[in-house]
């Protein structure tokens, strides 16, 4: 499935602020090399970087996050959630910056790793980029096992299946792989990062979807929202530009393996 990115109007009037020539303008484009070469293409401004963390540290460090603040490392927490040393990540992400799409995003995410709904960073680079998944799933209880079945439906994308050629649309989706690897591996078990469409779904909220410390409403949110429409400001852009699909074609009954 390959991930859409939105641009907004303002977005086009951003990249020339900070010069980066994209040539960017409202509207979708796959999201591919050149769009990430390009969003990486600005570089920081001096002590930039040592400037935004010294200020969030001060934010941190404030009584009103003493209940989140700095989760330091040990065993899971709270709802089962990993333990994360705030102040030390956002030292390891100052000294590695070298671009400011890449700073900002990895304190998007270190942020978003809390989990909390009163805790969010949003940067102003990234108000008006939002991903998109070409594909949604419609999900319905298989009687014959009590699963949850995922059905293909239309995102943002009004026809992807005319775009990528396949038939994805109403038809069942068994399996999917994330970093764009086949569903199986050479030895014919699942590979790294083969999950089913739920599976997907959940690992993807529990490590990523900052919206509740529960990691249930973590997942429902992202089920019917957030794993399909990604604002930059709040989740990380995906780290590969395809996705695979195993499903069963409405037409044929068979299964397909499309990478998309």
């Amino acid at each position: 499935m390959a991930f859409v990115l939105g641009f907004l109007f303002a977005f086009t009037f951003v990249i020339q602020q900070i010069h980066a020539e994209c040539g960017f303008t409202s509207g979708l484009r796959i999201y591919n090399q050149v769009v990430l070469d390009c969003l990486k293409n600005v570089t920081l401004q001096p002590n930039e970087a040592t400037v935004t963390v010294t200020e969030l540290k001060k934010y941190f460090s404030s009584y009103a996050f003493r209940d989140v603040n700095l989760n330091l490392p040990g065993p899971p927490i709270g709802y089962g959630g990993q333990s994360v040393h705030i102040f030390d990540r956002l030292d390891e992400i100052a000294e590695s910056a070298t671009n400011v799409f890449d700073f900002y995003q990895d304190i998007t995410e270190l942020v978003g790793s809390l989990h909390c709904a009163h805790t969010v960073y949003q940067s102003a680079c990234f108000q008006n980029m939002v991903m998109y998944t070409p594909y949604t799933f419609r999900f319905s209880i298989d009687p014959s096992t009590g699963r949850h079945r995922a059905v293909g439906s239309t995102g943002v994308w009004s026809a992807p299946d005319t775009t990528f050629g396949y038939r994805i649309i109403n038809s069942t989706i068994l399996y999917i792989n994330d970093l764009g690897l086949p569903i199986y591996n050479l030895d014919g078990k699942l590979n790294e990062n083969s999950y089913t469409p739920e599976e997907a779904i959940v690992k993807w909220a529990n490590q990523y979807e900052p919206i509740s410390r529960n990691p249930y409403a973590r997942e429902e949110f992202a089920r019917s929202y957030s794993y399909f429409i990604r604002p930059l400001y709040t989740y990380p852009i995906p780290k590969t530009f395809n996705q695979t699909f195993l499903y069963i074609d409405r037409v044929t009954g068979q299964a397909v393996e499309a990478q998309v």
